[in-house]
């Protein structure tokens, strides 16, 4: 029957939707495309990849209120951010409230952080920032949107599998525009996953002409118009230089940590600047601490960079000066002014390496490949976004097409530092 409704034109659509009764299956199931709605053979977990604006918000809107429909009465759905599930999630224009139709509405207990419906069923929010307050409750349908956006893809995977322990047969609809991260790439290749996949381009009917042709003349055709268009996973480039199953993560003992620096790649325009603290070990080892890469002003990346050092007890910073020679360099130090003048360190003293990059981004990245082919490097978790970068990295990089990676240079920029103690691998 939906078949045949969808291929009435829509005028003759709307009619017949018009008469339907109250008792009727709701407007989505005709409206929506095949791709948006869960697959009829649906095992545990159902990935739809799509790119911006395919409409994944209102699949997962719809899917919950089928799911109450259904008799299912308790609901997880896991936003990236407490702000995503308020503005996005819940009250956007594709969130559940505004896709309730002819059913029931819920009722908001923000200090719950929860939908209550009339008849007991309860839908509780969670934020992907907080993977551990997934410890604990139990649901029998669990809503995943954006994970490849969250920064612990991988803690919130498992904190949501470890909870998804309620009723027959407990599912989860995970709704996201890929993008090629080390969880990302197990997630698709796990046994009885459905995926289903959608472009910008197939909801043009509910986007702006504008923001259309506009996509298309920036990014058709590039890398990034494949993820983020067309909904599809890039993974790993021809001549990659890192690869996944390089990948150690380890706590990383504070008491093994020998010394430690912070390496920045300043952006040279509107990109993030890349700020990665890194460390050499004492059993001779490196290890990848943390990600502070930021945009913002000077100002704001300038404090970044010197709380890194401080929150990491840093013994030096590595600034690549390549774009604006020595402003890289002032930048932190006043930085570091600011921050000493408000009492919030001891000194204004901080310890700058100046580096020069002389040679291009893939041959200054061979070395440090090497040390991750041989197991010579950690990572702590939470470090999605760099191993993204690393993954998409290869000798044939494209700037113009791939973007800059400004997390990626910096984390060569501070292992180069590091390594160079102990092996002489020239920094430049």
């Amino acid at each position: 029957m939906r078949k045949e409704i969808r291929t009435l034109p829509d005028a003759a659509r709307e009619e017949f939707m018009k008469r339907l009764d109250d008792g009727a299956a709701d407007d989505w199931v005709f409206r929506a495309r095949d791709a948006q709605l869960p697959p009829a053979d649906l095992g545990w977990c159902w990935l739809f990849l799509g790119g911006r604006g395919t409409g994944k918000s209102h699949s997962m809107s719809a899917a919950v209120h089928v799911a109450v429909r259904a008799g299912i009465k308790r609901v997880h759905l896991i936003a990236p951010t407490t702000a995503d599930f308020h503005d996005v999630n819940l009250e956007g224009a594709s969130g559940i409230l505004a896709t309730c139709g002819r059913d029931p509405h819920p009722r908001w207990v923000s200090s719950k952080r929860r939908l209550e419906w009339p008849h007991g069923a309860i839908c509780v929010f969670f934020s992907g920032e907080e993977p551990e307050s997934l410890r604990g409750p139990q649901c029998e349908l669990c809503v995943i949107d954006e994970i490849a956006r969250m920064r612990y893809q991988q803690q919130v995977f498992d904190m949501m599998m470890l909870g998804l322990r309620l009723g027959d047969m407990p599912r989860v609809l995970i709704a996201t525009t890929p993008r090629t991260t080390p969880f990302m790439k197990k997630l698709v290749a796990m046994d009885g996953i459905r995926i289903t996949s959608g472009s910008t381009y197939d909801n043009a009917a509910h986007l702006a002409p504008d923001f259309l042709r506009k996509i298309r003349e920036l990014y058709e055709g590039t890398r990034l118009g494949r993820q983020e268009l067309q909904g599809a996973m890039i993974l790993d480039p021809q001549n990659a230089l890192f690869k996944d199953d390089w990948l150690i993560h380890d706590e990383v003992a504070e008491g093994s940590i020998e010394q430690v620096t912070v390496g920045v790649d300043p952006s040279g325009g509107a990109d993030e600047v890349g700020i990665v603290v890194s460390a050499l070990l004492n059993d001779g080892r490196f290890a990848v601490l943390a990600d502070r890469s930021t945009s913002g002003s000077p100002a704001q990346w300038g404090e970044a960079v010197v709380k890194a050092h401080d929150d990491f007890d840093a013994d030096d910073i590595v600034v690549e000066v390549n774009f604006g020679g020595d402003m890289a360099t002032e930048v932190v130090k006043q930085a570091a002014e600011r921050i000493h003048a408000r009492g919030e360190r001891d000194t204004n003293m901080i310890r700058i390496k100046e580096v020069s990059a002389s040679r291009g981004k893939a041959m200054r990245a061979e070395p440090i490949s090497l040390l991750y082919e041989k197991g010579r490097v950690l990572h702590r978790r939470g470090l999605d976004q760099l191993e993204a970068e690393m993954m998409a990295f290869s000798r044939e990089w494209d700037r113009a097409v791939d973007g800059s990676p400004n997390r990626l240079d910096a984390m060569v920029w501070g292992l180069t530092r590091l390594s160079k103690v102990i092996t002489h691998i020239p920094i430049a």
